[in-house]
C-alpha cells in the first residue's frame, strides 16, 4: 500500500500539471536563471575586479566551464525540488506560508554554501571573497522576495476587485 501511495504522490496530477512536468518546468526556471545571473555576475566580475574573477571557479576565459554548466544544471534540479515540495499542495497540503519561506530560505542557503564549497566555486581561505559572495546572495534574495510581495499584493488586489465585481452582480434565481 506504502509504495503506491508514494507512485501516486508523484504521478497524480495536480491542477492538471503532473510532478515530473512541474518539475521539469520549474527547473527550467532555475537552470535559465542561475546561467543568467552567474555569467552577468563573471562580466561585471572581470569589467570592475579582473584579479577576482581569475579566482572563481566558475569562470574560464570566455564565459562558464561545461563543468560550470553541469553544477548549475544540479543546483537548479535540487531548487526546483526544494520549490516542488514546499510549494505544491502535494506534500504539506496544510503548512503555513510563511513556514514554507522559512524552509526555503535555510534549503536555499546552505545549498549554495554546500554547492560553493564542494565545487571549489569560490578559495575556502578567501574571506573577502566569501563575504561578498554571501553578501550578493544576500541582496538577490531580498530584491526577488520583495518583487514576489510586491506581485503577490498586486494579484490580491486584482482578485479581490474581481470578486468585489462578482458579488456586486444580481445573482440568477435570487
Amino acid at each position: 500500500m506504502f509504495f503506491s501511495d508514494f507512485y501516486n504522490l508523484f504521478t497524480k496530477e495536480e491542477s492538471g500539471v503532473s510532478f515530473t512536468r512541474s518539475l521539469f518546468g520549474r527547473f527550467c526556471v532555475h537552470f535559465t536563471a542561475s546561467v543568467v545571473v552567474t555569467t552577468l555576475s563573471g562580466i561585471l566580475l572581470s569589467v570592475f575586479l579582473p584579479d577576482e574573477a581569475r579566482l572563481v571557479a566558475l569562470f574560464v576565459p570566455g564565459g562558464l566551464s561545461y563543468a560550470a554548466l553541469a553544477q548549475l544544471s544540479l543546483f537548479a534540479l535540487l531548487m526546483a525540488l526544494f520549490v516542488e515540495i514546499l510549494y505544491s499542495e502535494r506534500f504539506f497540503k496544510d503548512m503555513l506560508v510563511l513556514w514554507r519561506f522559512i524552509i526555503m530560505v535555510f534549503l536555499s542557503f546552505t545549498s549554495i554554501i554546500a554547492f560553493a564549497v564542494f565545487f571549489r566555486w569560490i578559495p575556502l581561505n578567501d574571506h573577502g571573497a566569501w563575504f561578498s559572495f554571501i553578501l550578493s546572495f544576500s541582496v538577490c534574495f531580498a530584491v526577488s522576495t520583495s518583487v514576489t510581495i510586491v506581485k503577490n499584493r498586486l494579484d490580491k488586489r486584482k482578485y479581490n476587485k474581481f470578486l468585489a465585481e462578482y458579488k456586486s452582480r444580481p445573482q440568477p434565481g435570487a
